[in-house]
Order: C-alpha cells, then structure tokens, then sequence
C-alpha cells in the first residue's frame, strides 16, 4: 500500500496522475496495482504483496554498503577539492 496524507494539491495532482498511470500498467516483472481510495484521508493506493519488501527497501539493504562506501568517497573528493581551492595564509611578524 502507499499513503497520502494531508498533501498539498501538487502532491494530489501527482498522486492522481500515477494511479492513472498505473491502471494501464501491466507487465509481468512489475508489481501489479490492485486499485486506488481517493476518498478522505488518507489517499490510498494497493499493490501485490512482496514478500521482499519494496524495490527501494531491497536496493536500500543490498547495496546499503556499497551505496555507503561511494558517498564517504564523494564526499572525501569534495572535501580535497574544498580544501585545495582555499587560498594559503601566511602570517607576517
């Protein structure tokens, strides 16, 4: 299931668009939508039942330590980047 609550209208607009999307989506390697509640809240759409989770939470446990690993990397180049662009002080006595 996937829920929205107290969205502002973008939000409301979009959630409409991707049931609408939805509905005509059918492929065997993807999640079959069942239906949509668009009345009162929260909005609500229904999917198939995967006993793995969701395609982010799978992505998110798989490679969360790749993922990791290639953030603090990013992260480590910035900063040498960050660094080397900072002028040298030298102090005058």
């Amino acid at each position: 299931m996937k829920m929205l609550k107290d969205a502002c209208d973008n939000a409301l607009k979009d959630f409409h668009h991707e049931a609408e999307l939805l509905t005509n989506l059918q492929h065997e390697h993807i999640v079959k939508f069942y239906g949509v509640c668009v009345v009162g809240d929260p909005l609500i759409m229904v999917f198939e039942y995967m006993k793995k989770g969701d395609l982010n939470k799978f992505l998110s446990l798989a490679l969360g330590g790749q993922m990791h690993q290639a953030t603090e990397i990013k992260r480590h180049r910035e900063g040498n980047k960050t660094r080397a662009k900072q002028p040298r002080r030298t102090q005058y006595t």
